[in-house]
């Protein structure tokens, strides 16, 4: 008897799930976009083709293929978004969700309402990437990606990638947007896609796809203003905050009519401050290792070096001045204030010490590495 009830037992827990759905009776959302039109909120989600992840091997991956698009509309978010399940057809699960876009009517008037939706609807799991723009939500969540690649493997889905191969905007992971948006003294940069046709082919064929240009800026949950990608040129490549690998920097040498090119290296950035009686004073350091590239070896090392370290600063200050011209903080300064000196910060200091930062206020080091060609320091002419 007592084995009888021992194997009752074990059947009940290795009976499996109660009511299991096959996975291909779901449909499986992995991008998600709200915009705010007409006092409505219009919800997109995109979902997962199985027809489009086939192995790079099959006859099929050249073949186009479908990108489908549930819309729903409503005065809240989870109105709009029951209109999609009454209509999917079958049951969606947002386990495999991987971005969300916000449009630009979201990011300045209905950015918390839409994240303190999202954040408590049990469906939804807040996590992957958040972007802004002003681009139509529809059309970037239907572009095909070169090749027909399935649309998980492009930049939106996979931004990291490309920061191997050119510096951008950093892309900010939802979890810390979301932290970030409840810290008051930190100023969150939210990457902007656009729309372009000007760069890929398909045979004589423009084709649309997607990129990063510039970022929208929020503090304390608020919009602030927006800068482009230029004028956030030197906070790109020399803050560690964006996650950068390489990039590339020319500066003009005398007797040489062509830039010369190197590449800086996983350069790192720290903000201190230097306090006397009197004035308390912030300082911006950076500190990189370059590549020589296109050019460099011909010219004189020390020069090159001094004239990099230049053009360093150059870039970083607009970045930063481009920034304060409109209230915003691109270099987070505020932030280590009130984390590393809090009394001061109390004493409602910032305002006037961030007014004062000057570009002799940004101090530059570099040295050099090994480059492609086997160019070293010590060859200088």
């Amino acid at each position: 008897m007592k084995r009888i009830l021992i194997t009752m037992f074990m059947f009940l827990l290795l009976s499996g799930c109660q009511k299991p759905v096959e996975i291909q009776y779901q449909a499986y959302a992995i991008g998600f976009g709200v915009d705010f039109i007409d006092e409505e909120y219009v919800v997109y989600v995109q979902f997962l083709d199985f027809s489009n992840v086939a192995k790079t091997e099959s006859s099929s991956i050249n073949q186009d293929k479908p990108v489908w698009l549930g819309v729903g509309k409503g005065n809240t978010i989870n109105k709009a978004l029951i209109n999609i399940y009454k209509t999917m057809q079958i049951k969606i699960n947002f386990d495999h969700i991987n971005s969300f876009i916000f449009s630009e009517n979201i990011i300045k008037y209905k950015l918390k309402e839409t994240t303190d939706s999202l954040s408590s609807n049990y469906n939804i799991r807040v996590h992957g990437w958040i972007y802004g723009t002003s681009e139509d939500l529809e059309k970037i969540l239907t572009l095909k990606m070169p090749f027909y690649y399935p649309y998980t493997s492009s930049i939106i889905n996979q931004p990291l990638d490309t920061q191997t191969q050119v510096s951008e905007v950093p892309a900010i992971d939802a979890t810390k947007f979301l932290i970030g948006l409840g810290e008051a003294t930190k100023t969150i940069l939210l990457p902007r896609i656009e729309i372009t046709d000007n760069n890929v082919r398909k045979n004589e064929l423009k084709f649309l796809v997607p990129y990063l240009n510039g970022g929208y800026f929020i503090k304390g949950g608020n919009y602030i203003g927006f800068l482009n990608s230029s004028q956030l040129n030197g906070y790109i490549k020399a803050n560690k905050q964006a996650d950068v690998e390489r990039s590339l920097i020319q500066v003009n040498m005398e007797n040489k009519n062509d830039p010369v090119e190197v590449e800086l290296r996983d350069p790192k950035t720290k903000l201190t401050l230097e306090e006397d009686n009197f004035h308390s004073k912030f300082k911006l350091n950076i500190k990189s290792t370059i590549i020589l590239r296109e050019g460099a070896s011909e010219v004189n090392q020390d020069a090159l070096k001094h004239k990099v370290e230049e053009k360093i600063r150059e870039e970083a200050f607009l970045s930063l001045k481009s920034g304060r011209e409109k209230g915003i903080d691109v270099y987070l300064f505020e932030d280590y204030l009130f984390r590393h000196h809090n009394k001061i910060w109390k004493q409602h200091k910032f305002q006037d010490m961030f007014k004062n930062i000057t570009a002799e206020d940004i101090n530059v080091e570099i040295k050099y590495s090994h480059s492609p060609n086997k160019v070293y320091k010590s060859r200088s002419k």
